[in-house]
Formats: structure tokens, sequence, C-alpha cells
């Protein structure tokens, strides 16, 4: 299987990790704004491909909005 966008949660309090799927998509070297790095931030770039995709390509730009899931790709 192709890697998965994810979300790990740590709560040092409680000593819990929680992990949470993000988006319908498969892909690989996510990043953020640069500018955004240490702070709140809502989309994440890759390149990768929607799961429903029928070749094993990761042919596409995704963007992945982290507060929802939901995602949008281009060629």
């Amino acid at each position: 299987p192709m890697a998965s966008f994810v979300r790990y949660r740590i709560d040092l309090h409680r000593r819990v990790v929680v992990r949470e799927p993000l988006g319908a998509y498969e892909g690989e070297l996510p990043e953020i704004h640069p500018n955004r790095l240490g702070q709140p931030y809502r989309y994440s770039w890759s390149i990768g491909r929607p799961t429903t995709h029928a070749l094993p390509l990761l042919d596409h730009i995704v963007k992945v909005d982290v507060t929802t899931g939901e995602g949008c790709h281009a060629y």
C-alpha cells in the first residue's frame, strides 16, 4: 500500500496518541508553507494521487485541508 495522509495527536498529560486519517489521498513528501512552521496551519501540499486512481503513479499535486480532511488535486 502507498503512504496515506494521517495526523498524530499526542496528549502528554494523558499519555495518549491518537491517529487520524486525513483525506482520501495517497502520497509522499507532504509540506506546509515555510512561514507556517511552528504555527497553526490549514493546508498541506504533496505529490500523490486519489485513492480511486487506477494507476499506481504519484502524478498529482494534492492539497489536503487538515481541519476537515477534504482535499483537491490537479495533474
